[in-house]
């Protein structure tokens, strides 16, 4: 139990651990510090010294010495030592297992772990211990602890405005010290194509550049007259992918198919039913353009872009889209009408259920396992119970039926985890109080639920301003969703450790938030939610 001092908790951690044990005393720093270390934990105590002396200027001269036998933890002659060490054998690790203990006796601190992403799991709780306030002195405790959910995810659509590698990683330093695990690229849409093929360069060259955009939500047609471009290389993506895997967080790549491809098709015209001219969208919403799904060589382009990302992402998992397709197109497109004919098909939506089997049995063949949006379920043909689906809105009997068949799914309810929408929109009581096993779910199927990702679609985020503004604290509140045993989270506590311990975190790396007073709008604000909705969230301006 997580014992409290007043109104001040003294274990500032998020997420809040799942087992705590306070002991007496308190582990003294100081710049004789030695940082003791299996060998394959190298990267681990670089990383903690990092932070240490970051943190810490008088703390220059921190030791790390790497042992086979890291001996006896409690030898009294090694005073303020930190040991970093698997709980079993080497031998026998196990890479699946994420849980970790955190020892701290007034003589030397032990994080043990099942594997390498444990221990650094532990060594976030031990730095937000330490970090802030700026103490050199921590009381002395065992936390033993453990994540709810496997998925622990954070997407981020730069295909609608596009954000540099520096500002993704500092994203991937904020997840990794909230132990969050997976970061969901959506790298394309109708308004940018953000990933450079090699096969195929127009892509990059045409499609990640658009003339205008749209100013304000849905209800504005107001446009601006500056270009917007950019888009990663496979050298990038390299770096990114080298960046995250340090930090133990997997980059799951998206390639929206068969709709919201204008860019794409803007690229290569010939894709799409009517051979274009095509014009990269301003506005933000659903186009009636496709791809054209009785077009054999649209669905080898395709294939062939999902080779080079195959290769190129070390995932196990990728993103196919599969949401928001409509199907005008396909009923006056006579290549899309023959294929139907020719399969017996019923209904033009059944081409994007043949396509959607077709696709996934191609990255089935490549050792990767789909990823899909909640439409997908809607397919005539039963969905392979090996995909993964988003769930994002409606339709809730077809979840239950994928569920009870067995099927694997992450949480994303728009209304309580887009951070995209204005805090009148989406409080952050709302965020932190979303539980994504619902009652009738747990009953036998809680275990089919395997995780939870907020998202960030970036229609209105122009900058890492304001990208940053709306995405934080609520992704700190998913994150303690994701982590946090149901029966152990608290609001108020959640509150009092965000203030308290992270946000100054924040603040001492340089990620801004929005204050804390403005994440709960009282009730007559939030009465005006429709309208900021259909006018867009504000966009903010940096004070000078």
């Amino acid at each position: 139990m997580i014992l409290l001092n007043h109104k001040k908790e003294i274990i500032n951690i998020i997420p809040r651990p799942n087992g705590v044990r306070i002991k007496k005393g308190k582990f003294r720093f100081n710049n004789d510090l030695i940082i003791f270390h299996k060998p394959k934990l190298s990267f681990n105590a670089k990383y903690l010294r990092k932070w240490l002396t970051d943190f810490f200027n008088h703390f220059d001269s921190i030791k790390i010495q790497e042992t086979n036998l890291i001996g006896d933890y409690t030898n009294p002659n090694r005073r303020a030592c930190i040991f970093l060490d698997f709980l079993n054998d080497e031998s026998e690790i196990n890479n699946n297992g994420e849980e970790y203990q955190l020892d701290i006796s007034e003589d030397r601190i032990l994080i043990t772990g099942l594997n390498m992403r444990g221990i650094f799991y532990g060594i976030q709780s031990l730095l937000q211990l330490l970090l802030i306030p700026s103490s050199t002195a921590i009381p002395c405790l065992i936390i033993d602890d453990s994540p709810r959910f496997e998925w622990r995810g954070f997407m981020l659509d730069v295909a609608r405005n596009f954000f540099s590698i520096e500002v993704v990683k500092k994203l991937l330093d904020v997840m990794a010290l909230l132990k969050m695990n997976k970061l969901h690229l959506h790298l394309t849409d109708d308004q940018g194509w953000r990933i450079e093929i090699k096969k195929y360069p127009e892509l990059t060259r045409i499609g990640s550049t658009r003339q205008k955009s749209n100013i304000g939500g849905i209800m504005i047609r107001k446009q601006d007259s500056n270009p917007h471009s950019g888009y990663y290389s496979q050298d990038d993506i390299k770096e990114l992918l080298a960046y995250a895997e340090k930090r133990y967080i997997d980059i799951i790549p998206e390639i929206d198919m068969p709709g919201h491809s204008l860019a794409a098709l803007t690229s290569y015209p010939k894709c799409g039913c009517t051979g274009g001219p095509y014009e990269i969208a301003a506005q933000f919403g659903i186009f009636k353009d496709v791809f054209c799904l009785g077009n054999d060589k649209s669905i080898q382009f395709l294939k062939d872009v999902l080779k080079e990302i195959c290769i190129l992402f070390n995932s196990k998992i990728i993103h196919i889209g599969g949401d928001e397709v409509p199907v005008n197109r396909w009923k006056k497109c006579p290549a899309c009408q023959s294929k139907m004919k020719k399969l017996k098909l019923e209904h033009e939506s059944e081409l994007q259920d043949i396509f959607t089997r077709e696709i996934t049995d191609f990255l089935f063949q490549r050792d990767k396992k789909p990823m899909a949006w909640n439409e997908v379920l809607k397919s005539k043909y039963e969905i392979n119970k090996e995909m993964i689906i988003q769930y994002w809105i409606r339709d809730e009997d077809l979840l239950m039926k994928f569920l009870e068949k067995g099927g694997k799914v992450v949480m994303s309810p728009f209304g309580r985890v887009y951070l995209n929408y204005d805090y009148i929109v989406t409080p952050l009581r709302s965020t932190y109080n979303y539980e994504p096993v619902s009652e009738e779910i747990s009953k036998n199927l809680g275990g089919n639920i395997i995780g939870v990702e907020a998202a960030h679609w970036t229609q209105w985020t122009k900058n890492p301003y304001n990208l940053f503004l709306y995405t934080f604290p609520r992704l700190i509140a998913i994150a303690e969703t994701g982590w946090t045993l149901r029966e152990k989270k608290n609001y108020k506590s959640f509150k009092l450790r965000l203030k308290d311990s992270f946000l100054p975190i924040l603040n001492q790396i340089g990620i801004n938030y929005m204050p804390l007073e403005r994440t709960d709008p009282c009730i007559l604000k939030r009465l005006t939610y429709p309208f900021h909705i259909l006018f867009g969230s504000k966009q903010y301006v940096r004070n000078k």
